[in-house]
């Protein structure tokens, strides 16, 4: 249940769109020298519209759309639709565990066996359907490279400094969604991390961390080993799964770590990643166990 859910919490994360009851959500960022330019179908079928027609992507300058302008610039020299499937794989390879997901997700042939109960087929069908939104969604958000393979993310190396740009998206058949970006106001941009709460127990200690207001789909936590930052996990740690914290009752992450030993003092940082692939790393804290056996004195 919590794969046939995570497409909306993820589509929830994308930031910077205020396009509304829109076939896509969109968002744009600046990253070291290009813009990056995100979007996401809210609907399987909007996707598959996508998949099949494409997509235009343009843009202007805010101020000469201010002064009626229409000169948008088309910045595709052809539709944008997803890459053919024999050029992914030379493109990725076979290592590529985000492509393989998304190439599977777009090729893919339906898992849905025949069955003389429709309304079972039917509930089936818009179950994987709507996975398969989510799980692409996932990989995209993993890597901007497969993102722009995928057909859902574009890369903007034209742009001039300091400028405020709109950007328009037509999905073709569907609609035209917009977005933009005011690039005198994002200089040295980054997102910040929320700060981790240490809960010491014996031997180890929770690591807890609000998600709420926080544009990350997921988390990597990382301690210093030697000279090293080592991750505690291969696979990062999805925002879909989190609890409640007891006194607040916003949802939160915790993970747990063991020592050896108590007062084992060991350095941490926490990694968000965002929705364009870009991994955003936190200041470093603390964390060890502690004694916590009762030595008072026998009466």
């Amino acid at each position: 249940m919590k794969q046939i859910f995570f497409y909306i919490i993820y589509l929830g994360l994308i930031s910077m769109s205020f396009a509304q009851n829109q076939s896509h959500e969109i968002g744009v960022r600046q990253y070291e020298n290009k813009i990056l330019i995100r979007w996401a179908p809210k609907t399987y079928q909007a996707w598959k519209n996508g998949i099949d027609s494409g997509y235009v992507l343009q843009r202007i300058e805010v101020s000469d759309l201010v002064n009626g302008a229409n000169n948008w610039q088309i910045l595709n020299s052809s539709t944008i639709k997803p890459m053919p499937l024999d050029l992914m794989k030379q493109k990725f390879g076979e290592k590529n565990m985000n492509a393989a997901l998304a190439a599977q997700m777009i090729y893919g042939k339906t898992t849905i066996t025949n069955s003389e109960d429709l309304g079972d087929v039917i509930k089936k069908y818009k179950a994987e359907q709507e996975n398969k939104l989510g799980f692409v969604l996932l990989a995209c958000g993993k890597d901007f490279e497969v993102a722009k393979a995928a057909a859902l993310a574009w890369e903007d190396k034209t742009y001039k400094g300091n400028v405020h740009y709109a950007y328009r998206l037509i999905a073709i058949g569907q609609d035209t969604i917009y977005g933009n970006i005011n690039l005198s106001q994002l200089s040295g941009f980054e997102y910040n991390l929320p700060e981790v709460e240490v809960e010491k127990l014996e031997k180890s200690a929770h690591l807890r961390w609000p998600i709420e207001g926080y544009p990350f789909w997921g988390y990597y936590l990382e301690k210093k080993v030697k000279s090293d930052w080592i991750r505690t996990t291969t696979s990062p740690l999805i925002v879909i799964n989190t609890v409640k914290d007891s006194i607040e009752r916003i949802p939160i992450m915790i993970e747990t770590e063991k020592y050896e030993q108590n007062y084992q003092k060991l350095e941490y940082r926490l990694v968000g990643i965002d929705d364009y692939g870009i991994e955003n790393t936190g200041p470093i804290f603390l964390s060890f166990g502690v004694d916590k056996t009762d030595h008072s004195a026998p009466e």
